[in-house]
Order: C-alpha cells, then sequence, then structure tokens
C-alpha cells in the first residue's frame, strides 16, 4: 500500500532511469513514511501495554491498517473500540494526513463505509470525515471553480 502512495510523478525520475534513492529523497516520500513508521511504531507500543497481545500479532495489525488508513485504501481487520482512545486518535489524524498530502492509492476511495467500521464512529465524526473526505477531493476544484461568477464573465 505504501509504495502507490506517494504522488505518480515522484517515480517519473525513477522510470526514467533513476535511482531507488531520488525516490527516498523526496520530502514528501520521506514525510509520508516517516509518519507511518512513528504512528504504527506508538500505537504498537499502546496496544501491547494497553492488551494481552503478543508483539507481532500487534504489530502486523497495527501496521496493516494504519498503513491502510494512511493510504485510503480502505482495508481495515478487527474493530476500533478494541485499539482504546488513543489509538482511534492515530488513526483519525493519519487518515486526515493521508487525505490532505495527496496520496495515490485509493483502493475502496477512503469511504469509511467501505472498511465496515462506520458504525464504530459516533455521528459527529461521520460527518466530519464525510466534509474532509469531500474537501480534499482535488475535483472539486473544478467544481468550486464554475460556481465562481469571474469564471462566467471570460
Amino acid at each position: 500500500m505504501l509504495p502507490g502512495s506517494p504522488p505518480y510523478i515522484r517515480y517519473v525520475p525513477l522510470v526514467a532511469g533513476g535511482d531507488l534513492r531520488t525516490l527516498i529523497r523526496d520530502p514528501q516520500v520521506r514525510g509520508l513514511l516517516l509518519y507511518a513508521v512513528v504512528a504504527v511504531g506508538v500505537v504498537t507500543l499502546w496496544r501491547l501495554t494497553t492488551s494481552d497481545m503478543g508483539i507481532e500479532p500487534a504489530f502486523r495489525e497495527t501496521l496493516f491498517n494504519l498503513v491502510s488508513i494512511l493510504t485510503g485504501t480502505g482495508f481495515f481487520s478487527g474493530t476500533f473500540p478494541a485499539w482504546g482512545s488513543f489509538g482511534l486518535a492515530v488513526a483519525f489524524i493519519l487518515g486526515l494526513i493521508g487525505g490532505a498530502s495527496g496520496v495515490q492509492f485509493r483502493g475502496a476511495d477512503g469511504v469509511p463505509g467501505a472498511t465496515g467500521v462506520a458504525g464504530d464512529f459516533p455521528d459527529a465524526a461521520k460527518w466530519l470525515m464525510t466534509l474532509t473526505m469531500l474537501l480534499g477531493r482535488l475535483g472539486l476544484l473544478a467544481i468550486f471553480v464554475l460556481a465562481l461568477p469571474r469564471f462566467w464573465r471570460r
């Protein structure tokens, strides 16, 4: 999921004969990786201290689910309430970061209901996620331009 997340333009130098270091040096790619590594590490530690899970299952489940949320692929295994309020808060913030940073991989279009856990969120959170998802879509910029009187005067 992570390799499909950076904007596709970041891969052009790599395809044109560059090496992997060019991609890794990109600040947006580094930031994406940093957010993923920090969030997965912190939430894994949180889950280890607040549950009876082993290291491997806690890390694997946290890695899969947080990367899925960050990239907007829409996959999830488990339920958010089992993660506790801290894990839920980190997942929510990662979803906002991923949605606002222009990640490209959208397997299930990032719709919270596509993960099967929409019922786990309060109504206010669902409305906030819906609003941020709609505002985060670059395609809406064209629609906003059509609503500008300045566009129609030309």
